[in-house]
């Protein structure tokens, strides 16, 4: 019997497909019907088709440098930029999984290492580089176009490498070592580490891409994934602030950061309570988007009292990737549970804790965030005339445990 694409990668794997090609909506927006009738995804899947920066870079000639069509960013699955090859990490098998995208064809698992976390697919569609957590190393993969990928060379990187994501042309890798609280830069070419950048606690990484195939100015986008006690003290609800490194790859210098700011709930402990603030806590994962960052957050509010949507909220952060500010209009950050809340009134919600992803289809303001909490996909709209839309005319949230 043929073996198929596990039904929660089929959603975002359409996203990374339409994303290459520019297609915007999704559902009742026309052009993404298909991708999303009504199934559910996960957002591991939202690979590297998640952030497509301007759409397709097109084919190369003959000679030509081969370069991704959009940024490039960590996640459990990820698509080659023809569409035609997905990966996906097994974290409990220690593996990846080959399959064809279009014709949802399993092709291989390859054993990689302890605890793959991440995986990244080069320029050219034939290899696959991926991060073994609990093994600290990094694995290549190769032939992952053909009938047999095999595992490549491993090499030794610093404890929990977590992220991975690649510089537009592929010459470089960029694996997040939570553990160590570093980043290494590897050379592709020779599987060696070049280079080291101090950062702490990085989980999540991505790379922008402005399609013109010099590496050197791009920029590397790393949130630091515990937010930063500041002086009103951890226990509080404003006790954090969340940061978002930002480093050139000209010389893998810190070239800013980006604040993240606790944000009010938009819940009362009780009736004639006042709403709480939340702050920035464990930044799962990175989109770009349009020059923008979407940057998702399990944020806490410790201060009580002890229930479940008053001490969590599924926060997802926007900043401004070129002024290096947060995004606090009305298409900006904001507590997707408020949010949900808010659209579907009285009905019956999944409340999306724990959020672990998010992508966008192509390079429209069309985005699904996954809440491995809730099992759920939450198709969002950031819509600057009306504010963030919430699911659509078919549904308002994907529960993908149906």
């Amino acid at each position: 019997m043929r073996r198929r694409i596990p039904t929660l990668a089929l959603v975002f794997t359409a996203i990374g497909a339409a994303a290459a090609l520019g297609v915007s909506g999704c559902g009742d927006d026309g052009d993404g019907g298909d991708a999303y009738g009504g199934a559910g995804g996960t957002a591991g899947a939202a690979g590297s088709g998640a952030d497509a920066g301007g759409g397709s870079a097109g084919s190369a000639g003959a000679g030509a440098t081969t370069a991704l069509a959009r940024p490039s960013r960590s996640s459990t699955i990820a698509i080659s930029n023809d569409d035609e090859t997905l990966a996906m990490t097994n974290l409990d098998d220690g593996s990846v999984s080959i399959f064809r995208a279009k014709t949802e064809e399993f092709v291989a698992r390859v054993a990689t290492g302890g605890e793959p976390s991440s995986v990244v697919i080069s320029p050219d569609g034939k290899t696959a580089y991926v991060t073994n957590r609990a093994d600290a190393t990094l694995t290549r993969v190769d032939g992952i176009d053909g009938a047999a990928p095999s595992a490549g060379q491993s090499i030794d990187v610093g404890s929990e490498p977590t992220g991975v994501a690649l510089s537009p042309t592929g010459a470089k890798l960029f694996v997040a070592e939570h553990a160590e609280s570093r980043i290494s830069v590897i050379d592709t070419a020779t599987m060696s580490v070049e280079q080291t950048i101090a950062v702490k606690n990085p989980f999540a990484l991505a790379v922008t891409n402005d399609l013109d195939l010099d590496d050197s100015d791009e920029t590397l986008v790393v949130p630091e994934f515990f937010g930063e006690p500041v002086n009103e003290g951890e226990a509080k609800d404003t006790g954090r602030t969340g940061r978002v490194r930002l480093y050139s790859l000209g010389d893998y210098a810190e070239s800013g950061s980006i604040a993240l700011a606790p944000v009010d709930s938009g819940f009362a402990p009780a009736d004639g309570a006042p709403t709480v603030m939340t702050a920035p806590n464990q930044l799962t994962s990175v989109v770009i988007q349009q020059n923008k960052i979407y940057v998702t957050s399990i944020s806490a509010s410790p201060a009580g009292p002890v229930k479940f949507n008053v001490n969590v909220q599924p926060v997802v952060y926007v900043a401004d990737l070129a002024t290096a500010t947060e995004d606090k209009s009305n298409v900006g950050t904001a507590n997707l549970a408020r949010v949900v809340k808010d659209a579907v009134g009285d009905s019956p919600m999944l409340y999306l804790a724990d959020l672990v992803d998010m992508a966008f289809i192509g390079d429209s303001n069309v985005a699904y965030v996954l809440s491995r909490g809730a099992d759920a996909v939450q198709r969002l709209v950031y819509e600057p005339a009306t504010g963030i839309e919430v699911g659509s005319t078919f549904n308002k949230q994907i529960d993908v445990t149906n």
